[in-house]
């Protein structure tokens, strides 16, 4: 008996060998997802004229300061950011996230910025409610928020570089109002807008003596 196995172990092999050579293997592996994400600048920088944005070496458009840049795809991951002003900014771009990076007035050696989270790409647009956030991106000291409409909120001790998060109000017109005081009596600038069942960004921008706001959808 141990004789014909021996004899048969060299017969089951080559058997083996041919099925094997007969077999479908593929010659490379699954591709890997195609990684993005989706962001857009906003130019809060009162210190800078117009000034060009290029990320990673490719140019993206050029803007005026209180403009913005429209949502752009790039790759998901670490990304550089180069203004002509000669500004150089690392922002990390989430996969599948869509977002805003402000661009800051220059307030130490290196410019700052505020990246801001509006969703994920696949997510609907329309949310059937009314979000509401404002950033303060104005080279001033803390400020002092009221929004009044069908409902009244008020921010205190907004800081600069700071964001709230998302407000949820009842669809329809409010008015912001910003002040150096909690009582909102001495307002520096103010601005209408229409919450709609969308998600929206008012940024307060400018200097401490000429505050301005610029409202966004966040589409």
């Amino acid at each position: 008996m141990h004789f014909k196995t021996k004899k048969a172990l060299p017969l089951i092999l080559i058997l083996v060998a041919g099925l094997m050579s007969c077999a479908d293997v593929p010659s490379t592996g699954p591709q890997p997802p195609n990684l993005i994400a989706q962001f857009r600048f906003v130019h809060a920088a009162g210190d800078l004229g117009n000034v060009g944005v290029a990320v990673d070496g490719a140019a993206i458009g050029n803007f005026a300061f209180k403009a913005a840049l429209p949502h752009t795809e790039f790759p998901a991951g670490s990304r550089v950011v180069v203004l002509s002003s000669g500004d150089t900014l690392r922002i990390a771009m989430e996969s599948y996230s869509r977002g805003t990076v402000v661009i800051l007035p220059k307030a130490s050696p290196v410019r700052e910025i505020i990246k801001l989270s509006e969703r994920r790409v696949f997510d609907p647009v329309n949310t059937g409610e009314a979000w509401l956030r404002v950033v303060h991106a104005a080279a001033a000291p803390n400020l002092f928020v009221k929004i009044v409409g069908p409902d009244t909120v008020r921010l205190s001790d907004t800081a600069f570089e700071s964001a709230t998060g998302y407000l949820q109000l009842p669809v329809g017109n409010y008015t912001i109002s910003v002040a150096t005081t909690a009582d909102t009596t001495t307002i520096l600038a103010s601005a209408t807008i229409n919450a709609v069942n969308k998600r929206q960004t008012s940024v307060i921008l400018g200097s401490a003596n000429a505050l301005e706001l610029v409202n966004l959808t966040d589409d």
